[in-house]
């Protein structure tokens, strides 16, 4: 189980640690330049050698806006997904566990 830090080293830094103090590292936010997704909260985070997502749309970066066609989204929410996991250094290789709704 992993917990906030009790106290950052320095202001502003956050830090997780794991059970048995292992320090997981900084959290570094991803976002895909062109696309947005509304919420107040980073589109991606990278916590050490973990990357979580609020949710990739398939907007296209060049307007910001989502296709009519479905297959175009879907093309390009794919697109979104390797640009945001590129910025965290990993690929859909690395990916474990996705979710769609």
């Amino acid at each position: 189980m992993c917990r906030a830090a009790p106290a950052a080293p320095r202001p502003g830094a956050r830090h997780l640690w794991c059970h048995g103090g292992e320090r997981l590292g900084k959290r570094q936010t991803l976002e895909v330049p062109g696309v947005a997704h509304g919420a107040p909260i980073p589109m991606g985070v990278r916590i050490g050698n973990l990357v979580f997502s609020s949710g990739v749309a398939g907007a296209d970066p060049a307007t910001g806006k989502l296709p009519d066609d479905p297959a175009r989204q879907a093309a390009l929410m794919f697109d979104n997904v390797r640009t945001l996991l590129d910025q965290a250094g990993a690929t859909l290789g690395d990916v474990a566990r996705t979710g769609a709704c």
